[in-house]
């Protein structure tokens, strides 16, 4: 439905519907920008990494489903994240969270728009890749540890393989028991 405009002049009203045509694009504008805000939140919302926004005080000023599930709906970043994006020279932290231990790789990113200071917080939870890290490491161990007994076991089953052959060889001789004895 076209309105017509209330004014007589023509002037007039071609700036009337030179504003209206300006109101209908920058309306389209604020949904396209609205719909790409949503569509991004909903995609930040489906990884499995904890995604921030802070101020450069450490209040939160969004958080994903990630971040939510990990640390609980909170408006600051506990002391130890940030301490780690202050400096950003720390790659893994740990937080004690609700009686759990979370071992997290941290990621900051600093950026400034429309004049105010915020960051970028990434956390990935790698307690089960260092767990895992730690099992190959042991299993690694064992397997070094088994390979060197077993070359100290080997000259020891030698001899006896040898001292064994030579006993059946000669079964009553006084001298091979004698050296089997010692």
């Amino acid at each position: 439905q076209i309105v017509r405009s209330p004014y007589e002049d023509k002037v007039m009203r071609e700036l009337a519907d030179d504003l209206s045509a300006a109101l209908r694009s920058l309306r389209g504008r604020l949904m396209d920008e609205e719909v790409r805000r949503q569509y991004f939140e909903s995609l930040l919302n489906k990884v499995d990494t904890a995604v921030l926004v802070t101020d450069k005080a450490g209040h939160i000023e969004w958080m994903n489903q990630a971040a939510v599930t990990h640390l609980g709906q909170i408006s600051q970043l506990p002391e130890a994240l940030l301490r780690a994006s202050a400096i950003n020279d720390i790659p893994i932290i740990r937080i004690e969270q609700n009686s759990t231990v979370l071992e997290m790789a941290i990621s900051c990113t600093k950026f400034v728009t429309q004049g105010k200071e915020q960051q970028i917080i990434s956390l990935k939870n790698i307690h089960s890749v260092l767990e895992r890290n730690e099992m190959e490491a042991w299993q690694k161990l064992i397997r070094v540890l088994t390979h060197e007994i077993m070359n100290s076991i080997t000259p020891i089953i030698s001899l006896a393989d040898t001292l064994n052959e030579r006993s059946q060889e000669h079964p009553d001789d006084a001298r091979t028991h004698t050296y089997i004895q010692q």
